[in-house]
């Protein structure tokens, strides 16, 4: 409908341009040439079609709410975006909201539509009519052990956190928002933000986005010197006779795809590290063995900062090209990654 209104609008396009018949052959610096110019619809006109368009699509592809197990908080979430995008006012909202409740819901519609005396109060009781303390329950474990993973962009993360604290509570304070968004984001990023104290879900997001760029331009240029060390490495000349040429030592962090109890997995390899690490979350994707539940323990990585919740060890079979090896790793709640891989590893390391 939306792409018909707007070939209508092309349609209605003025023909060529052309001069009137009594100056088409006879222009001079000091005339000017009269113009016949068919007019195009008004913008208003343009608007109105489409405004009616999106109207048409709303309502021919609603998706309705019938209770049940159906999440009400995510309906009402996506109900009330393309309303405000086909800029209903909050009484026209409540006036037709009906045609977007089907079966159970409906009947408790009508049953209380007359103690719905505005959109806020609607929306305030159907999510409490349709909403179970079990519900409740699981949104809120959802959004605490959602985590940005090493991988995730700041503005991925963002996205998904500000889903998961609507589940949660659609009308939560910015300030418990910004709490969370800081709280469950990467340790690389979270002590930047911290100084600096948003106060806004919209300063968070600017802020983070910033601090991004800025260490995407750090590890590039990094890169970049790392190459130009090992294509060209430095002499020192001082005492005028070649002296020993500068090495670059292996980077004690790398990246790899490989077998772990026969599921491909891709880990981190650090080298430096005492001890391997791998999520509860990710383990449970394997076959594993010998597991041995613990007390809960912390463990704090080398940053000093960030501290792990230990709850267990666990023997994991991993094979680097064809060498196939047993190591113990330590089973955390959360990491920034998958599985970090470390303990002297100079021997696996020769395989990689």
């Amino acid at each position: 409908m939306l792409q018909l209104a707007i070939n209508r609008h092309i349609d209605n396009k003025p023909t060529a341009i052309e001069p009137s018949s009594t100056s088409a052959h006879h222009w001079s610096a000091s005339s000017t040439p009269q113009f016949q110019v068919s007019s195009y619809p008004s913008l208003i006109h343009l608007e109105t079609m489409v405004q009616s368009a999106f109207l048409d699509d709303l309502v021919k592809n609603r998706k309705k709410f019938g209770g049940g197990k159906q999440n009400v908080k995510a309906w009402l979430d996506d109900l009330e975006h393309k309303m405000q995008a086909n800029s209903w006012p909050e009484d026209l909202r409540l006036k037709y909201v009906s045609t977007f409740l089907d079966g159970e819901a409906n009947d408790w519609f009508n049953e209380n539509s007359s103690r719905m005396i505005s959109w806020s109060s609607f929306k305030g009781q159907i999510i409490k009519q349709f909403t179970s303390t079990y519900s409740d329950i699981q949104a809120f474990q959802r959004l605490k052990d959602y985590h940005q993973t090493i991988h995730q962009t700041i503005t991925q993360y963002y996205n998904e956190m500000i889903k998961l604290l609507k589940e949660v509570d659609p009308s939560m304070e910015e300030t418990l928002k910004v709490n969370y968004l800081m709280s469950n984001m990467n340790n690389s990023l979270k002590y930047e933000m911290y100084k600096k104290q948003p106060k806004t879900t919209a300063q968070f997001l600017d802020i983070a986005k910033r601090f991004e760029d800025l260490q995407k331009l750090k590890e590039n240029d990094q890169r970049r010197n790392s190459y130009l060390t090992e294509r060209f490495p430095v002499a020192d000349a001082s005492d005028g006779d070649a002296s020993e040429l500068f090495t670059i030592k292996k980077p004690s962090l790398m990246f790899i795809t490989t077998a772990v109890n026969n599921k491909n997995m891709r880990i981190m390899i650090d080298t430096g590290a005492t001890n391997s690490i791998i999520t509860e979350r990710t383990l449970r994707q394997t076959k594993h063995k010998k597991f041995i539940k613990r007390n809960h323990q912390k463990l704090t990585l080398a940053d000093g900062y960030s501290p792990l919740e230990v709850i267990g060890k666990v023997e994991l079979e991993i094979k680097l090209r064809s060498t196939v090896t047993t190591i113990q790793a330590l089973v955390v709640k959360h990491l920034s990654v998958e599985w970090t891989l470390g303990k002297r590893l100079d021997k696996l390391d020769s395989h990689v």
